[in-house]
């Protein structure tokens, strides 16, 4: 396991960690940042990485606390631009190769956030974000389950894309194949597992839209685009 400044990509990078490891570390020794900006408040609270050619690159600017990482497999890849992600955040890759967790920046989430991956797919979350507590996403199920007629696999993993300024409610699970547009908000408690529209909200279980032509804020004082305009 190597650990460092990884300097400049497609953004800063505070740090890297690559490689594999079959060890398991508590707080922040696999951590170093450098010199960056990055305020990592007690970042990795748990690392365990088993495998060969999995990369952890954390973004410049980030608040991170307590997270959990998991990875078990090989050539698996976990970035996380820039945003806010607080205590008790899991991410975890399950026996899985060649698969990927993207997050945007300026993204924040709550405490008990969670992505998994169990079989080889994506997530990948857009820039300016906002996910509210225990959001969970997986774009797998936990198991199998298969057509008694045929022995057909009726549950095979699919990517998710989440897209940029979506807003997910308190316990939202958005599942296997769901893609949400820009500028989306998903309702308190929904289930995401298809697309839903840029600008639209959605609820339920499974989630459905029941307005389209809407966009969110993150603070009260903030003007719609329609107010800005038309001050202008």
């Amino acid at each position: 396991m190597n650990a460092g400044y990884a300097g400049r990509g497609n953004f800063d990078y505070c740090c890297v960690l690559t490689g594999g490891s079959s060890g398991e570390t508590q707080g922040r020794p696999m951590i170093d940042c450098g010199d960056s900006d990055v305020l990592l408040e007690s970042a990795v609270g748990k690392l365990k990485i088993e495998g060969s050619g999995n990369t952890v690159r954390i973004g410049a600017s980030s608040t991170l606390g307590g997270l959990e990482i998991q990875i078990r497999g090989s050539n698996n890849s976990l970035e996380i631009e820039s945003g806010r992600i607080f205590g008790g955040a899991f991410f975890g890759f399950e026996r899985v190769n060649n698969s990927k967790i993207r997050i945007g920046r300026r993204t924040t989430a709550g405490s008990g956030f969670s992505i998994q991956i169990h079989e080889q797919s994506d997530v990948t979350l857009g820039d300016d974000c906002m996910l509210s507590t225990g959001v969970f996403i997986s774009s797998t199920d936990m198991h199998p389950i298969f057509d008694l007629a045929t022995g057909e696999r009726i549950n095979v993993s699919r990517s998710i894309h989440i897209g940029d300024h979506v807003w997910l409610g308190r316990n939202v699970s958005v599942q296997k194949g769901a893609v949400i547009g820009d500028g989306a908000i998903i309702g308190q408690s929904a289930i995401v597992n298809k697309s839903i529209g840029a600008n639209c909200l959605a609820v339920g279980m499974p989630a459905k839209t029941i307005r389209e032509g809407v966009e969110w804020k993150r603070n009260f004082s903030d003007l719609p685009s329609a107010s800005s305009n038309s001050m202008g």
